[in-house]
């Protein structure tokens, strides 16, 4: 027979050849050989064949050179004996095997929709997965759920007679309940002295706690008057800073108005120097542009010395005047830090920060003499 020879007879169902064949040198059931003729018994419904080489040894979850699992073919193709036979020697792994394209023997069968097949499977032990459904399934889960229930019955009614060792039990347990009563009268006793020496320690304590309370109630209703005399001295001083705060604000107003009146002088005041300054500007010019000229011409230089002296006096009355408002802008400033010191102490009253000092505006710096240019 050629290398295929175990193949050849399992799948013809040469039960003479198959056993022949197995009894060569060499053969052995764990070889990749046997598993392939197993596969290819169970894919031609070889019944015998597929019992004589699991009696040999060949292993229920044998694969072939494509890792085809016999199980796996079975179920697909309906061949319900060659099932029972496989799953009579698989273990739960070979059951519950994914194959190459991810199914499970269970699932082909529910897929081809082998009801017979499906019980074999489930009473052996395999579950359905989530979306594995056919027509009649549940029944037949029912049937297998039933049936593994009767079983576990019967294998109950196998075990030998325990009346004897019942009636000792019963003996031990009505012993035990006694002295599990006897044991919970004692323990109920007990709570029930311990409660009394926690009443009585209770009962002493706060005895101990109302003479103490007593004896400070004395001296708490001193405090609480004595605390009263300071509420009333805090309120009467309350009230005083609150005069005080009060008049502090109405000076604060006026000296702002006062502030906002001596800006509005100001600006006046700055707005006319500026233009007298102009008028400094534009005779300077003049008395420069006529002693230029007064190489040029004697009777006109006379003239213009006259003029000139004339226009020193001018000036020095415009310088004089100057200096007054200068003076007069002084009395103004120092005016407005008397008003600033004022805002200053009622905002300490309030608890605020002074913020008086940061708006004032900064003063200017007094216009040059007009008469130092000439």
């Amino acid at each position: 027979m050629g290398k295929d020879e175990l193949s050849q007879a399992a799948s013809s169902g040469d039960i003479e050849g198959l056993c022949a064949a197995i009894k060569l040198p060499g053969i052995r059931p764990e070889l990749r050989k046997s598993q392939t003729a197993l596969v290819c018994a169970a894919e031609a419904n070889q019944l015998e064949a597929v019992k004589v080489l699991l009696e040999w040894g060949t292993p229920a979850g044998s694969e072939d050179e494509s890792r085809r699992r016999a199980l796996h073919i079975a179920c697909g193709k309906g061949y319900l004996q060659v099932v029972r036979e496989l799953v009579k020697k698989s273990s739960e792994a070979d059951i519950t095997a994914i194959d190459s394209e991810g199914n499970s023997p269970l699932g082909l069968a529910v897929a081809a929709k082998h009801l017979a097949i499906c019980k074999v499977l489930l009473k052996a032990g395999a579950k359905l997965q989530t979306g594995q459904s056919c027509k009649g399934l549940a029944a037949i889960v029912e049937e297998v759920q039933a049936e593994v229930l009767v079983d576990e019955l019967k294998a109950y009614a196998s075990t030998p007679d325990l009346s004897s060792e019942l009636l000792e039990a019963d003996g031990e347990v009505w012993k035990a309940q006694k002295e599990q009563m006897r044991l919970i009268v004692l323990k109920e006793e007990q709570k029930v002295g311990s409660s009394l020496i926690d009443l009585e320690q209770r009962l002493e304590s706060e005895t101990e706690v109302y003479y103490t309370t007593k004896g400070s109630e004395e001296a708490l209703a001193k405090e609480l008057a004595d605390l009263r005399v300071n509420l009333q001295t805090a309120e009467t001083a309350t009230s005083l800073m609150q005069q005080q705060l009060e008049t502090a604000e109405m000076a604060a107003r006026e000296a702002a108005r006062a502030e906002e009146e001596g800006d509005v002088e100001y600006k006046a005041l700055l707005a006319e120097l500026t233009k007298m300054q102009s008028e400094k500007d534009e005779a300077d010019k003049l008395i420069a542009t006529k002693e230029m000229s007064r190489d040029e011409a004697l009777a006109e230089g006379k003239e213009l010395q006259e003029e000139a002296c004339a226009m020193k006096h001018r000036n020095k009355a415009v310088s004089d005047e100057l200096k007054a408002e200068s003076v007069e802008l002084k009395n103004t400033e120092r005016e407005r830090e008397a008003a600033a010191a004022l805002t200053a102490q009622a905002h300490q009253l309030l608890g605020v920060k002074e913020r008086v000092q940061e708006r004032k505006p900064q003063s200017p710096s007094p216009p040059s003499d007009p008469t130092a240019t000439t």
